[in-house]
């Protein structure tokens, strides 16, 4: 999911249908197609919904004519709040942040609470290994691939830094 902080720079608030003082981390997800700004947003996915974003009244829709890009918070039945000793237990999924970041117009973070463990530390890089792009970026941009070259709201990042 891109962190752009233009497709939630539009929030108001943050909803939250259930208590979030026992959920060590949330899901968390943009959905670019929702119909409404401040009502809630249908969630169709696994698992349950336990919040989402409101918009302004004035935040203007996406490039669909009543379409809004808003944040919707979920867990899944097997997620640590659900099974406590099960398959997160000191690991957390990709989209996992804690609650407790979470703000209007800001992306929520992945915290120690959240992992369930210290966070691991990224590792260090021998000093022979290569720096900046990656041959895959590089390759795309012989290709001149707007998405990837980060022209647009989906891009990808191929960066290794």
């Amino acid at each position: 999911m891109s962190k752009d902080f233009e497709a939630i720079r539009h929030e108001e608030s943050i909803l939250w249908t259930e208590d979030t003082d026992s959920l060590d981390y949330v899901r968390e997800y943009l959905e670019v197609n929702a119909g409404t700004r401040r009502r809630p947003v249908p969630w169709r996915g696994p698992g349950r919904r336990v919040g989402y974003s409101v918009l302004k009244a004035d935040a203007p829709s996406l490039a669909v004519p009543g379409k809004f890009a808003r944040r919707v918070f979920w867990v899944k039945e097997y997620d640590r709040s659900e099974q406590p000793t099960g398959t997160y237990e000191t690991t957390a999924p990709s989209e996992a942040v804690d609650p407790r970041t979470v703000a209007p117009g800001v992306w929520g973070e992945l915290t120690d609470r959240a992992w369930g463990a210290p966070l691991p530390q990224k590792a260090q890089r021998p000093p022979t290994e290569r720096r900046g792009r990656s041959h895959v970026a590089d390759s795309a941009s012989r290709l001149r691939c707007p998405e990837v070259l980060g022209q647009g709201p989906n891009r990808v990042v191929l960066s290794r830094e």
